[in-house]
């Protein structure tokens, strides 16, 4: 029974060792990716990543045209009341949409928006080192400290 628990506990002992290192590992390559993305390689942190998402009214039309031909037609007596709303409702998702996609486009190429993906990345890095290298340490000088004993109490 005593030998069951034995391999029970040092598969536990590995596994959380090597969770641990895992983690210690992931978090030590992002700090080093953050390091070289906002020193060395910094055009690789200026990526235009931003999208803003159409409307449904606007889906899949040219936009600029569209616009141009339903001014014109919003005008025209023959339309009912329905669709002279419906014509409002685009022309307004429309300016909207344009309003909001420059707002992003701005924040998403701003250095408020850089300096903020870099802090989340390092405290993403560092929460990884901090939790992952003492599980790591913890497990693995118990391992140590085992072995350490076995080959004592051979002697």
């Amino acid at each position: 029974m005593s030998s069951k628990k034995n391999v029970i506990r040092t598969i536990y002992l590995y596994l959380f060792s090597l969770a641990g290192l895992i983690m210690t590992m992931v978090g030590c390559s992002m700090l080093v990716h953050t390091a070289l993305t906002n020193t060395v390689f910094k055009s690789a942190n200026s990526r235009f990543d931003y999208y803003a998402n159409e409307p449904s009214s606007l889906a899949n039309a040219d936009l600029e045209n569209t616009k141009a031909i339903l001014e014109t037609l919003k005008s025209d007596k023959d339309l009912t009341d329905t669709q002279k709303e419906k014509i409002d409702t685009w022309l307004t998702d429309y300016s909207e949409y344009r309003v909001y996609e420059q707002q992003r486009k701005e924040y998403y190429t701003s250095t408020e928006y850089k300096r903020r993906d870099m802090e989340e990345n390092l405290a993403t890095s560092l929460s990884l080192i901090a939790i992952g290298l003492p599980i790591y340490l913890i497990h693995w000088f118990t391992i140590k400290s085992d072995i350490k004993k076995e080959k004592e109490d051979l002697i």
